[in-house]
């Protein structure tokens, strides 16, 4: 049936949809009718996006031709109509890392480009003060300044003066500094996993009786 025999009918989904104060609705047909429903929508406080893995690239391994397919691409567009985010998945990363940070950019108040979660990542250890700097750029470009810079790491991060920053560089300076970066990045910010669940399995004794035993697996 066309879009708007139906809507003679039932009314305008799409509007009721966007105009609801709560709404629950399938990623395909929001997809759908993604054109119409941003841009009538109004603000949400909260969104929630249950298997967020299904927003990813076409022929993902691919820079040329990599592309955001459709429900990626709604996704950018309501990260910018929602106070709050939240994604989620069991399998955040299906064929390449990209794919992990796209997800996390989606949220990411300072913007960063998926490309730049993978240089900073790609980075080693610094072992000397270039290494260093290379490391501090790529972590600047994907991590928000923290309104107050409250301990040394943050403050020689943040340091616009890079001859400042160069004269208080030392190699424990360099370790610390990095370990901070690693444990501050978004992934470790935005990223809440289930690190052990208790599940009730069956055993068979020998008399055949079964026995419910709790054991804790680590996720």
């Amino acid at each position: 049936m066309p879009d708007d025999a139906r809507s003679s009918i039932f009314g305008d989904p799409i509007a009721d949809l966007a105009a609801a104060p709560m709404a629950i609705a399938s990623y395909q047909y929001v997809r759908y009718h993604a054109d119409k429903f941003t841009e009538i929508a109004q603000p949400y406080d909260y969104l929630i996006v249950d298997e967020a893995h299904n927003a990813r690239f076409t022929e993902v391994a691919n820079p040329t031709n990599r592309r955001p397919n459709g429900f990626l691409r709604l996704l950018r567009r309501l990260s910018k109509m929602t106070e709050s985010l939240l994604l989620l998945t069991a399998t955040p990363m299906q064929l390449h890392e990209i794919e992990l940070w796209e997800l996390l950019s989606l949220p990411d108040t300072a913007g960063a480009e998926p490309g730049q979660y993978e240089r900073f990542y790609a980075a080693k250890p610094p072992e000397t003060p270039a290494e260093w700097e290379e490391a501090r750029e790529a972590y600047v470009a994907i991590a928000a300044r923290p309104r107050r810079l409250v301990n040394r790491e943050e403050r020689l991060i943040w340091d616009d003066n890079p001859v400042s920053r160069k004269n208080n560089l030392t190699n424990q300076y360099m370790a610390d500094t990095y370990r901070y970066m690693r444990e501050t990045a978004p992934p470790r910010q935005r990223m809440s996993t289930n690190r052990s669940a208790s599940v009730l399995i069956q055993n068979r004794t020998s008399s055949n009786r079964r026995t419910n035993q709790e054991v804790s697996i680590q996720i």
